[in-house]
């Protein structure tokens, strides 16, 4: 490789990859020296300023590391990746308040980072999964439950907490409760789809088990990736659905979900609209369900008031520069028709009507009408 490089001196595809293999043989030196030579060359190769900062700080050479990162920030200060590398760097040299720094920066720049929000909660303590102090416990629930039903089953729980960022990208949590009481019930759900963009979507599954009537748990469950569309429509979705299968459901047990949708997308398709639709009501009665949106307070939420049924309540509280808006319904969620009328949400106020076609969904947006 050394004499490639003396015949083709500049050639940084080649040197990238000769720095890279000395730095794997523990040739430190050798490598700092050929990435120099490299940013010689090509001074606006940044991913080579940031490889040569993190060789430094993985040596204990944090001076110049933290110069070299200086230099990447410089260079680009608007790129999220430099500075999540940067934490990643200042972390593992012992550095926690500086990485943590570093971490936050990054993430105003690209808020929707699910893996580096995940590990930004972890250090600071936080819940891992936004959303799961919104949740309700099973166990009073199920004490609820009539003795005797006609329904093929009944919802425990149906809870949605959506945390909405400033460019209208969000960040969703699902609590799904279900207590099957026959074997229709258990047909109804033995598989349960979760959709998503691949592209602009990550769906984590955060739980998914099922309590027997003896107590007993099971957190075995299948999992596959589906499309939405069939080839005959000649038509493109770019939704897939995750299914989550459950071969062992069966008739009085409680099947419990609990997953997460986040926004990896860099931008909002629809300039920074936020809309939302919901369903507060379906076939089967819900004990309890809640709908939690939590946004920046500069940013009113809209939604059709007149239309809104008297059992289902709402609140507001304001949480620093964020505000919270919370709807709940307990023991009145069951539809008593398909035809049943939805309640919409809209953004800024400009006109726009509701399909009235799904039994008691709401539509909820800011900054924005369609």
């Amino acid at each position: 490789m050394r004499t490639a490089l003396a015949l083709r001196f500049d050639d940084t595809g080649l040197r990238s990859s000769f720095a890279a293999l000395l730095a794997d043989m523990g040739k430190i030196d050798q490598a700092t020296q050929q990435l120099d030579r490299l940013l010689a060359l090509d001074p606006y190769d940044n991913a080579a300023r940031l490889r040569l900062a993190e060789l430094f700080a993985a040596n204990g050479n944090m001076p110049k590391a933290d110069a070299a990162f200086a230099q990447a920030r410089a260079f680009a200060p608007e790129e999220p990746d430099v500075y999540e590398r940067e934490g990643r760097a200042l972390l593992q040299a012992g550095r926690r308040d500086d990485a943590l720094a570093s971490f936050q920066e990054s993430l105003k720049l690209r808020p929707q980072n699910p893996a580096l929000k995940e590990a930004l909660r972890a250090l600071q303590g936080q819940d891992s999964a936004g959303g799961l102090s919104q949740t309700y416990p099973l166990a009073p629930l199920l004490k609820e439950l009539p003795k005797s039903s006609t329904e093929d089953a009944i919802y425990l729980a149906d809870v949605t907490f959506v945390r909405v960022q400033t460019s209208g990208l969000s960040s969703r949590f699902h609590q799904l409760s279900v207590k099957v009481l026959n074997d229709r019930g258990v047909d109804a759900f033995r598989q349960w789809p979760i959709t998503y963009s691949p592209d602009r979507q990550e769906v984590r599954v955060l739980k998914a088990r099922i309590t027997k009537s003896d107590g007993s748990v099971v957190d075995s469950y299948g999992d596959q990736d589906q499309h939405m569309n069939e080839p005959w429509t000649g038509m493109y979705y770019d939704a897939r659905a995750r299914v989550l299968s459950f071969p062992a459901l069966t008739a009085g047990d409680t099947l419990e979900l609990q997953w997460r949708v986040e926004d990896t997308a860099l931008e909002n398709l629809l300039s920074d609209y936020f809309g939302d639709v919901d369903s507060v009501q379906a076939l089967y009665p819900k004990l309890r369900y809640r709908y939690v949106v939590e946004m920046p307070k500069e940013r009113p939420l809209y939604w059709n008031k007149a239309s809104l049924p008297s059992w289902v309540k709402t609140e507001q509280q304001t949480e620093g520069a964020r505000v919270v808006w919370r709807f709940e319904a307990s023991k009145h969620s069951q539809a008593r028709s398909r035809a049943e009328h939805a309640r919409h949400v809209r953004g800024r106020p400009r006109r726009c009507t509701s399909r009235r076609t799904r039994a008691g969904t709401r539509s909820a947006g800011t900054g924005g009408g369609w």
